[in-house]
């Protein structure tokens, strides 16, 4: 027979779990919310891409680079709506790079910062190349949300006849 003290504690579990899994729900909304009114703020902003393209035929040479900042801002807002709406760890380095990129090719840095900036790339293409276990980007439980479990399927063995319908298939992609 169960213990009063147990029965309770899996009532305040469960209802944890219930208010975890609203909160869950509440920032998604909210994030998609926010990923939508990024869009409009790009859509408002492309109305200035013609003036934008319009500096670069002055004599100035800062034109070029303020037309820089603007296409590259207007790439990083897009790249950080597509983190937003399918987050992964791939898509968080991609933003990453393009994020430092841009501080590299646009701001006048000095030596040590510009040193200390291609050192950053070469650390997010090491993160990229070594350490990215494009699994953990798959299943949910494993990047440590818990809202949903990926099902993992065990193949029987294959026997030759299986050999080659599968050989069949794949010729057809």
């Amino acid at each position: 027979m169960p213990s009063k003290g147990s029965s309770g504690r899996e009532k305040h579990d469960e209802l944890l779990k219930k208010v975890s899994n609203v909160v869950y729900i509440v920032t998604e909304y909210i994030k998609y919310f926010l990923a939508i009114c990024i869009v409009i703020g790009i859509i408002f902003s492309l109305w200035s891409v013609p003036t934008q393209l319009l500096t670069l035929f002055d004599i100035n040479s800062d034109s070029l680079i303020e037309f820089l900042k603007y296409s590259i801002n207007m790439i990083i807002a897009l790249e950080l709506i597509h983190v937003l709406c399918h987050q992964s760890l791939d898509t968080t380095v991609e933003i990453l790079l393009m994020a430092v990129t841009r501080e590299l090719i646009i701001e006048r840095l000095h030596t040590w910062e510009m040193m200390i900036g291609v050192l950053a790339i070469a650390i997010l293409f090491g993160i990229r190349k070594f350490l990215y276990i494009s699994t953990l980007d798959k299943d949910p439980a494993a990047s440590g949300s818990g809202h949903s479990v990926k099902r993992h399927t065990f193949h029987r063995r294959s026997s030759k006849n299986d050999k080659t319908e599968q050989g069949a298939e794949q010729s057809n992609y």
